[in-house]
C-alpha cells in the first residue's frame, strides 16, 4: 500500500528554517516562522497565554476532536469581542486555524479563492496568464506579482 505514495516536495518553509540553522553567522534575520523571539532565540510565552492554560487545565473535561473549523462557541465569542456587533451577525462565518500560512492556506481551501484575494488588495482576473492565484496547485504566482 505505502509503496504506491509518491514523495512529496519539502516544505518551504521547514527549508527555509533549516537554512537559518545552518548559518553561521550573527547578524541573520530569521524569516521562517514569524513569530517573535527575544535575544536567546527563544519564544517567550505572554502572561495571558500562560493564565488561560491554566484555566483550561483546571476547566477542561475533554479534548474531543472539534472539527476542522474548530469550536464555533469560541469563535462567536471572539467575532463579538473584536468585533463589538459593528458587523451583522447574518454576514459572519467563523472558522479556527493554524497561524500564519496555515491558516491562509485553510481559507484559501473554504473560500472562493478569487474573491479572497480580491479582498486583499490583489488583482485577479480570468484566464491563466494574467491570475495571480493558481487553483490546481493551491497557490500564489508571485513572479507575476512582479
Amino acid at each position: 500500500m505505502f509503496e504506491q505514495l509518491k514523495s512529496q516536495p519539502s516544505d518551504k518553509i521547514m527549508e527555509l528554517m533549516s537554512q537559518y540553522a545552518e548559518d553561521t553567522r550573527t547578524n541573520k534575520l530569521d524569516l521562517g516562522v514569524g513569530v517573535y523571539k527575544n535575544a536567546v532565540g527563544a519564544t517567550p510565552i505572554m502572561k495571558a497565554v500562560k493564565k488561560s492554560e491554566e484555566v483550561l487545565h483546571k476547566l477542561q473535561d475533554s479534548k474531543s476532536y472539534v472539527g476542522l473549523i474548530g469550536s464555533i462557541e469560541f469563535s462567536r465569542n471572539i467575532g463579538e469581542l473584536v468585533l463589538n456587533n459593528a458587523v451583522d451577525k447574518k454576514r459572519l462565518s467563523y472558522a479556527q486555524a493554524p497561524g500564519g500560512t496555515g491558516a491562509l492556506h485553510q481559507l484559501l481551501l473554504l473560500a472562493e479563492p478569487q474573491k479572497v484575494l480580491e479582498m486583499c488588495g490583489f488583482l485577479t482576473q480570468v484566464g491563466p496568464s494574467s491570475c495571480y492565484f493558481n487553483t490546481p496547485r493551491h497557490e500564489l504566482e508571485f513572479l507575476l506579482l512582479l
